[in-house]
């Protein structure tokens, strides 16, 4: 079943806005009568009859309304953004298949890019949200030093690195919270004042492995890791 984004999102009708309306009728091409799944991007999930399949206001009539229960643990991923737009790209849409509650880009020092499309990164994280069923939409942001990515920082603190001597590999890293912030760093690495300040603010050091890792592999292997174990 397919999966629309509709907010305020309540029982009774309500019109899918232009976007999402023409998506249903000239691309997935629904027809009235049939079933859909809608969400508000916040934990609900609605189940609905396409009643007017309009291109420009698809009207549906939401029959079930229920709110699920949010991903455990919640990762907060701060992450600096990679050299090419494609790659930034494609670990937006891999990290919100996996759940994670937000992405915080990080101007480190290392970083090899400074530009940031947000409202192109909601729109990747949206439609990633709506293939893989995933009714709660991570919140996107940039942080514009490392300093202030750690002060935002939730929960647990887990940095990855190559770089210092002594590291905790991830799967002998055990973390009993609800809320994790994890932090990747640049091509490069992180810069031994960054580690320093992790450090400082009571971040646990952390290994993928033996391999050097991409940023946005390093990434992915670490949410994988958290998300599989607490499955």
């Amino acid at each position: 079943m397919n999966l629309f984004f509709a907010q305020p999102l309540h029982t009774g009708t309500i019109q899918l806005d232009p976007e999402e309306s023409h998506h249903l009728v000239k691309v997935l091409r629904l027809q009235t009568g049939e079933p859909v799944l809608l969400t508000d991007g916040r934990g609900l999930l609605a189940k609905g009859v396409v009643l007017d399949a309009h291109p420009k206001s698809t009207t549906i009539e939401v029959t079930e309304l229920n709110t699920q229960p949010n991903h455990h643990p919640q990762i907060h991923l701060f992450t600096s953004p990679t050299r090419t737009t494609d790659r930034t790209e494609w670990l937006i849409e891999k990290a919100t298949e996996l759940g994670v509650a937000s992405l915080n880009f990080v101007q480190c020092q290392r970083t090899a890019r400074s530009k940031f499309n947000i409202d192109r990164y909601h729109r990747i994280s949206q439609a990633a949200c709506k293939q893989s069923l995933n009714p709660y939409f991570p919140h996107i942001t940039y942080c514009s030093t490392f300093q202030e990515a750690i002060a935002h920082a939730r929960g647990l603190k887990a940095l990855a690195t190559c770089a210092h001597t002594h590291k905790t590999p991830i799967t002998a890293w055990s973390p009993d919270a609800e809320v994790v912030s994890l932090y990747i760093g640049p091509e490069g690495d992180f810069t031994p004042a960054e580690i320093s300040a992790a450090l400082h603010s009571g971040a646990s050091i952390i290994s993928l492995g033996s391999l050097r890792l991409r940023t946005e592999t390093a990434a992915i292997a670490a949410l994988s890791f958290l998300r599989l174990r607490n499955l």
